[in-house]
């Protein structure tokens, strides 16, 4: 079914929760004594139960009308899970996915020790973005928690392009590039009009003007010219990030239990027994 990004469950309903992660580890113990276990996943899903009391009438219409709106278990939804939702340039990574993405991540360490774990969910307007602890510039998917890196630096002028599985490049003046560096182009190339706009990984560098880039040409028309780069991180370059982040999760149950907890002067309060999500995996 589907994943609906807003809105979210609503924070009056999520807080007060108990939340953590689950992991499933089938364990076979023998007559001895000893056992033999086997992780059956590589990540957590994380694991929230509703179920506690003292809830007023306002948050408990809130939890009914959500869970009529996602129709029980059939549609995702993202939840703020208020014991984990930080992430900081010193406990962050992002995984290089092209030239100019980077899928966003976390890392939990515990001596040496490590499990990173992917943020697919960030919060919009709470993403800054460090290229080897300096700003960089960045737009962000937060369907997906991928951010593009903004190519940053002078662009170079570009002589030339050659038609060919993977493209010969002449800048017109040094292009200080090296073999796994990103690359991207403008929307200035005349002729070779498919190049613009386009990024890839440097392959390698014959000279200081020439370098090869993984970027099919051969189909292309002839370049002539207009077209500029500017450069991406390099391969070795560290991408952090820090922001906020929800969980994308479903409720585990099709049926709402609630009961009346106590009668107070402001009126019922209410009891969500056995109300339980489950994280989705991306």
């Amino acid at each position: 079914m589907a994943f609906i990004e807003t809105p979210r469950l609503p924070d009056e309903i999520s807080f007060g929760a108990t939340f953590g992660p689950a992991y499933q580890t089938t364990v076979t113990t023998v007559r001895s004594g000893h056992e033999q276990r086997n992780s059956n996943w590589a990540t957590a899903r994380l694991a929230i139960d509703l179920g506690y009391g003292g809830k007023t009438q306002a948050d408990t219409d809130a939890l009914r009308d959500f869970f009529h709106a996602v129709h029980g278990r059939a549609h995702g939804f993202r939840v703020k899970d208020w014991t984990d939702f930080e992430a900081k340039t010193t406990n962050t990574t992002a995984k290089r996915i092209d030239a100019e993405k980077y899928q966003l991540q976390k890392t939990y360490t515990a001596g040496a020790l490590q499990r990173i774990r992917d943020i697919t969910k960030p919060v919009s307007g709470t993403v800054s973005v460090f290229v080897n602890g300096a700003p960089a510039a960045a737009t962000v998917d937060t369907t997906k928690g991928i951010v593009t890196i903004t190519a940053t630096g002078t662009a170079l002028t570009v002589s030339s392009i050659s038609k060919a599985a993977q493209a010969v490049v002449v800048t017109s003046a040094a292009h200080g590039l090296i073999a796994g560096q990103g690359v991207k182009f403008d929307n200035g190339a005349l002729g070779m009009t498919q190049i613009q706009g386009l990024s890839g990984f440097v392959i390698s560098v014959t000279n200081t003007t020439t370098f090869v880039i993984g970027i099919n040409t051969a189909a292309f028309t002839t370049y002539t010219s207009g077209a500029k780069i500017a450069a991406l991180p390099k391969a070795a370059d560290v991408v952090t990030w820090s922001g906020e982040f929800d969980v994308p999760c479903r409720f585990d149950t099709d049926a709402m239990r609630i009961e009346i907890d106590t009668r107070g002067a402001e009126g019922l309060f209410y009891n969500w027994s056995g109300v339980q999500l489950i994280e989705l995996r991306a």
